[in-house]
């Protein structure tokens, strides 16, 4: 007899009820950057240029954080299924302490060199000091933004999706608002350009705090405990929870590392060409937050199911999602193609050339997008649910920097392929192959590892 996770009733019904809202927090979160990025284009192809460079490093920081809240969310969600409070308390505690230590290190280096961590990616001498004034007041914000991130997802492990909601909802008003206020000069406040953006994006990540702190401490939440009991955890625990976390961390380190890489060769290619592919960048992230959804509930069923004793139960549920993802994929391109125009309008881009990259590149991403996103469900949703946390860094190491990256780099630097066909190498070199290791690696069931001790009662991987 199905379980209730199982059925088409139950699994739809559990499935809808956290992918919507956590879309919704994404596409809020999208939505403010395309704003970010359609207010930024009307000052030009220099500044919105500035904006991108500045964005890989405040990218790079996130995609640090994720991976020490994804390593957090493994056990979380997989205490969940047990209903163990006080380790999840222990675990999100240690992720907090690490999420919060690691970010403080990040904004001392970008107020200390914000001009040498825009030099890495651009040799542009009026490009250089935009970017590194941007960077310098963003990174005032990314302390309250750590909080609110690794809380989220801390939250979305248990199933509450309805604060990490109304926590983007804030941050993503405020940020709009003010950067109305303060780019162009209304209601009376000096018009500051390119730094006004960056005050309204760092101002909105304490909104998103605040809202997180003001519902843990009214829900009495386990996110909102004394210190004794969120940060009282044992050596042997903390030793656990890095087995577990240090793989995903590192994972996304080299991943992040790897996308710079390909920002590098990008970046040099010209301003135009680099500009269109910001605004391209902004534009897919709304086709993304779709698969956001998707790969976050997918984690939290599969996470359950494994941390309960059930690996039969997350196997099925596990292929459910990654023919789902495919199929959503249609969906998502077909509506990208349908709002690129609209978008790219909307942008009001500075030059034909640039508006020209980022339509093509809008064009390929539609048909390409369910194809990218099997690998991120695969890694991302299950394979980590599942108590595995390190293929994810078996193919970042081995798939991006052993054939992706050195491909990209040699047609950059040695080549004069067109700009829009070096982005979609990127693409194929890395996807292709890691989609075909992904679905080899689902099969085999070697990812189902419960990490919890859900009675005697459980089944058998």
């Amino acid at each position: 007899m199905d379980t209730p996770a199982l059925n088409n009733r139950g699994f739809y019904k559990s499935m809808l009820a956290m992918a919507l809202p956590i879309a919704l927090q994404n596409l809020l979160s999208a939505s403010s950057n395309l704003v970010d990025t359609a207010m930024v284009t009307r000052l030009g192809d220099l500044n919105i240029a500035a904006v991108g460079v500045a964005g890989r490093w405040s990218f790079f920081m996130h995609l640090i954080l994720f991976g020490l809240a994804s390593g957090s969310s493994v056990l979380i969600s997989q205490y969940w299924g047990i209903k163990d409070v006080k380790n999840i308390k222990k675990t999100y505690g240690i992720g907090l302490v690490l999420g919060l230590t690691v970010t403080a290190c990040y904004v001392a280096i970008c107020l200390l060199i914000p001009e040498k961590l825009a030099a890495v990616y651009s040799s542009d001498a009026d490009l250089i000091p935009l970017a590194a004034d941007y960077l310098r007041i963003v990174a005032l914000g990314m302390i309250p933004q750590a909080y609110a991130f690794i809380t989220s997802i801390a939250r979305r492990a248990t199933e509450d999706v309805r604060i990490p909601v109304m926590g983007a909802c804030a941050a993503t008003c405020t940020n709009i608002f003010l950067n109305w206020v303060l780019i162009y000069g209304n209601l009376g406040a000096p018009a500051l350009g390119l730094r006004g953006a960056a005050i309204a994006t760092a101002v909105s990540m304490y909104a998103h705090m605040l809202v997180h702190m003001t519902a843990s401490w009214r829900q009495k939440h386990f996110t909102f405990v004394p210190p004794g009991q969120l940060f009282g955890f044992e050596r042997a625990y903390l030793g656990k929870y890095l087995r577990i976390a240090w793989p995903v961390l590192i994972n996304e380190i080299i991943w992040a590392t790897g996308m710079n890489l390909y920002v590098m060769v990008f970046a040099r290619q010209g301003i135009t060409n680099y500009a269109g592919y910001t605004v391209f960048n902004s534009v897919q992230e709304l086709g993304f937050i779709f698969f956001v959804g998707i790969c976050s509930a997918c984690a939290v069923m599969v996470g359950k199911a494994v941390g309960s004793g059930k690996p039969k139960e997350a196997y099925a549920i596990g292929k459910r999602f990654l023919i789902i993802t495919p199929l959503l994929g249609v969906v998502v391109g077909a509506i990208l193609v349908l709002i690129r125009n609209p978008a790219l309008n909307l942008m009001g881009i500075e030059t034909a050339q640039a508006r020209s990259v980022a339509e093509s590149l809008l064009l390929f991403y539609s048909g390409w997008v369910g194809i990218r996103n099997i690998s991120y469900t695969a890694v991302v949703g299950i394979f980590r649910a599942g108590g595995d946390t390190k293929m994810g860094f078996f193919l970042d190491c081995v798939i991006m920097f052993a054939v992706a990256v050195p491909i990209v780099a040699a047609l950059g630097f040695f080549t004069d392929i067109p700009f829009v066909w070096l982005v979609v190498a990127m693409y194929l070199a890395e996807d292709a192959p890691k989609t075909f290791i992904c679905l080899w690696y689902f099969r085999s069931k070697k990812w189902i590892r419960q990490l919890t001790q859900a009675g005697n009662n459980a089944e058998s991987a």
